[in-house]
C-alpha cells in the first residue's frame, strides 16, 4: 500500500498488517499492476509513477 499522505506512511491498515509505505519504495519493488482506489487520481497517479521511472498498468476501482 502507498500513500502521499505523510501521516499514514510508515504505519499499517487496520486489521491486516500491511504496512503503508511512502511512493519512493516503489523503485526497490516495481510494481506490475497498480491499484487505484479513486479514479480522479489517475492522471497524478501516473504521472508520478512515470517521474519514478516505472510504467505498471493501471486500475482504476
Amino acid at each position: 500500500v502507498i500513500d502521499i499522505n505523510p501521516y499514514k506512511q510508515n504505519r499499517f491498515l487496520p486489521g491486516t498488517g500491511i504496512q503503508v509505505m511512502t511512493p519512493q519504495a516503489l523503485a526497490t519493488t516495481p510494481p506490475d499492476t497498480v491499484i487505484v482506489m479513486n479514479p480522479v487520481y489517475l492522471g497524478e497517479i501516473s504521472s508520478s509513477l512515470a517521474g519514478l521511472g516505472l510504467s505498471p498498468e493501471l486500475v482504476a476501482v
